[in-house]
């Protein structure tokens, strides 16, 4: 079964809707703030920002619309990879764990995809606050955070892989 896994119409769970709500809404939210303060926002925003949360590098405030094209594009990428979980690497997949398999796996992908859409969204915010005299909050706790919860995200579901192996197996 693992050269030719089945392919399967699965639908999308409950939790990766409201995933998919929180990533939509935080990218609409920025895109709204950017687009209704524009103005406002100073022509100078922080580019880059070092582990302690300084700023690195300063650049134009249309690099916001880079950071946007780039989280958005991963959002759709990503969005597209969930539609297709028989094409994922697994590994002892059978008919009796195969479903549980692709829903784990989508939802894995689901998660990073809305979390790294939250992630650009807040960094975008960050920067314009930055550009307007307020302190960071993108500091060394905020990316340990981060990263925390990127793995812990990628963690649970792998945790969660082998396990839905082993109950299959023990069926």
């Amino acid at each position: 079964m693992e050269n030719n896994p089945p392919i399967l119409k699965l639908r999308m769970t409950l939790i990766e809707k409201l995933f998919n709500v929180f990533g939509i809404l935080s990218f609409s939210g920025i895109m709204l703030f950017i687009i209704l303060t524009w103005s406002s926002i100073p022509k100078r925003i922080p580019g880059h920002y070092n582990f302690a949360g300084e700023v690195t590098r300063w650049g134009g405030r249309e690099e916001l619309f880079i950071l946007l094209g780039i989280g958005l594009l991963l959002w759709i990428v990503m969005t597209v990879m969930e539609r297709f979980p028989h094409l994922y690497n697994y590994r002892n997949l059978t008919e009796a764990n195969v479903e549980g398999q692709y829903i784990n796996s989508r939802m894995l992908v689901n998660f990073l995809k809305n979390e790294i859409a939250i992630l650009f969204s807040f960094t975008i915010w960050n920067s314009i606050r930055v550009a307007r005299g307020f302190p960071s909050y993108m500091n060394t706790w905020a990316l340990v955070i981060i990263i925390l919860i990127l793995i812990g995200t990628m963690t649970f579901f792998i945790a969660r892989s082998a396990q839905l192996k082993k109950d299959a197996a023990n069926d």
